[in-house]
């Protein structure tokens, strides 16, 4: 299925997430009427209550571990690690071309979701989560709700890099 500019905001309404494409094992895609659906624009709507609550424990948790890092890779590890547990993903691979970034993260499966990251009009760059079986709807939405938690971590890993770089000339 393809998914073009899906976008997704914190609360306080920052452009997040845009789900860009999901391949399927026979390469074919299609478009969905999905395709403009905003699931985290403005704070929880009621459907999403229940997502806040089952997951509390582990969003804190995963927001803690995010945030005592500052390597690009190791974040990318912490999100893949809670990520395989929650909904059996394989691998990730994260691509951003202005920071020479190309991380892979476990192994590439055949079913993948693609999303372009971006924060206050930064581009964050490219991710892929892939895993063996197909993602549904609801296991997208899930990944999205996580994937908001990742952005403010990985933005200040690259402004720590950046900082180290120009103090370096």
């Amino acid at each position: 299925m393809t998914y073009n500019a899906v976008n997704h905001a914190t609360n306080s309404g920052i452009t997040a997430v845009n789900r860009v494409k999901r391949s399927m094992s026979n390469g074919n895609t299609r478009p969905t009427a999905n395709a403009g659906r905003a699931l985290l624009q403005q704070p929880l709507a009621a459907s999403d209550a229940p997502l806040d609550t089952e997951y509390k424990d582990r969003r804190l948790q995963l927001t803690h571990n995010l945030g005592i890092s500052l390597d690009t890779a190791k974040l990318l590890a912490l999100f893949h690690r809670e990520m395989k547990d929650l909904l059996n993903v394989a691998g990730i691979h994260f691509v951003n071309h202005d920071a020479g970034l190309d991380i892979a993260i476990a192994k590439r499966a055949v079913h993948s979701c693609q999303y372009q990251l971006k924060l206050e009009q930064e581009d964050l760059g490219t991710v892929v989560f892939s895993r063996a079986t197909r993602f549904h709807e609801k296991e997208l939405a899930l990944l999205e709700y996580f994937m908001t938690h990742l952005l403010y971590p990985l933005r200040n890993a690259f402004l720590y890099h950046k900082a180290l770089r120009m103090a370096e000339r």
